[in-house]
């Protein structure tokens, strides 16, 4: 039980640094654009 927590948490967390990945390029894409 405790390794599939685990498992689960370690899963959450790609997922976290999946989307901030994500979101700060659409930040930066969007500044680009601004620039413009």
């Amino acid at each position: 039980e405790l390794e599939e927590i685990a498992a689960r948490k370690k899963k959450q967390d790609e997922l976290t640094k999946e989307t901030a990945t994500l979101f700060m390029g659409e930040l930066e894409q969007g500044i680009d654009e601004n620039e413009e």
